[in-house]
């Protein structure tokens, strides 16, 4: 099985770990996170190097205890090794040292030095949404080139497939923005709700992008165009309607 996110962390921010994995689970977001991910009686080394060879990226929560641990060392080489992106989720404010500052000096962080923790965590649930759309675009891409589907058709679908992405992403963090605002339980309750129908418009729209349900005549692309059009003016009526609120 392979997995989105693989999670390494220092025995000593396991509480932090499990609430990033809770956050990316309720995401829909595959992760993989020691002990319980390991099966009994399993090996735990070999266990932690097929489950990091099998995910798409790396979750990385660095603190002064990451960078002591010979055991995410481990962790973050095997997946560089193996050409997994790292995303490192600063937890204290303490730099990189000994492996990994020769691991980590490249990268992209993410702070979440500030309370509370859950609004850093939230971000991060949503840029790696927004990585696994674009990977799960490419691979797609790939497959529909490997099958033979003409180069017209792949470039009409594929630009479907990321206007809707792109839409999703805007929407996520304006709802995230709206809903940071004082309001009432309700109102707040309310808001999270039409945005989550709006979600749930783009994402079955896009399910139904198959090759199967899709011939590239003319009447198939009027349609395809019409519904995304809809779904965004749906995403602009929803947009103005907070913004004068």
């Amino acid at each position: 099985m392979q997995f989105d996110v693989f999670i390494s962390y220092p025995h000593q921010n396991k509480t932090t770990a499990d609430a990033a994995c809770v956050m990316l689970e309720a995401q829909g977001i595959r992760c993989w996170i020691a002990p319980r991910d390991i099966g009994l009686g399993a090996d735990w080394a070999a266990s932690i190097v097929a489950a990091i060879n099998r995910c798409r990226l790396m979750l990385l929560i660095f603190s002064a205890s990451a960078n002591t641990s010979k055991q995410v060392h481990r962790e973050v080489q095997q997946a560089l090794d193996n050409e997994k992106p790292v995303v490192p989720l600063r937890i204290e404010n303490v730099a990189p040292q000994g492996p990994l500052a020769y691991y980590l000096g490249p990268l992209h962080w993410l702070d979440a030095l500030t309370p509370p923790v859950e609004k850093h965590l939230s971000y991060l649930a949503a840029s790696i949404s927004a990585f696994l759309r674009v990977e799960r675009s490419a691979e797609t891409r790939g497959q529909e080139k490997a099958q033979g589907l003409p180069f017209e058709n792949r470039t009409f679908l594929s630009g479907i497939r990321d206007r809707l992405a792109n839409l999703k992403s805007v929407l996520e963090e304006n709802r995230d923005a709206i809903c940071s605002r004082p309001q009432t339980p309700d109102e707040l309750n309310q808001c999270r709700a039409e945005f989550e129908v709006v979600f749930d418009s783009i994402d079955q729209f896009s399910a139904k992008l198959s090759l199967q349900q899709f011939q590239h005549g003319a009447h198939d692309a009027e349609e395809l165009l019409g519904t995304t059009r809809q779904i965004a003016q749906r995403a602009k009526r929803l947009k103005e309607k907070y913004d004068r609120t």
